[in-house]
């Protein structure tokens, strides 16, 4: 009898150790996992929000009414990058707030930072060229722009595009 009761007391403790384990390791070890995918969810949900505010921007008929929403995108998109700083698409997000705020050369730095090597791995080869095709725009915008000032105004902005194209056709 005094065996039975002993064995039974060691199963019952064995059970609870078991129970305990189960209840305990598992979250200790998913932790990690859980934390990380809520951070990717948060810069998601925040990405999304960005691009949608810039969409509106786009399309506001109001210029005041256009900045703010360009701002709030970008601000979105600074969020996003918070939790998520190799996530290309953030930046090219905020490039396009910026720009469309009149923002060039800050533009200009935020596409570069989506087109550096640790977040260029996440563009495909499409979003690729495209944030490129965007940089030289804007690249070329901030030139003309500049030459623009140096001539005087709206003639030199005319004349640094008519001097580019009769390069370009080799004149």
């Amino acid at each position: 009898m005094g065996t039975e009761v002993l064995l039974q007391v060691a199963i019952l403790v064995l059970t609870l150790g078991i129970f305990f384990a189960m209840h305990n390791f598992p979250k200790k070890f998913l932790t990690k996992l859980r934390s990380k995918g809520r951070t990717t969810a948060l810069a998601h949900r925040n990405f999304v929000q960005g691009a949608h505010l810039l969409a509106r921007a786009r399309s506001a008929r109001n210029r005041t009414t256009s900045l703010n929403l360009a701002k709030g995108a970008a601000c979105e998109a600074d969020k996003a990058l918070s939790l998520d700083p190799k996530d290309a698409a953030a930046h090219i997000l905020k490039a396009l707030a910026l720009d469309l705020m009149g923002h060039k050369s800050s533009a200009i730095r935020s596409l570069n930072a989506a087109l550096s090597p640790p977040a260029m791995k996440s563009l495909s080869e499409i979003e690729r060229g495209d944030a490129l095709f965007k940089r030289a725009e804007l690249h070329s915008g901030t030139e003309s722009e500049a030459a623009g000032n140096e001539r005087g105004g709206e003639e030199g902005v005319r004349g640094g595009y008519e001097g580019r194209a009769r390069f370009s056709r080799g004149s």
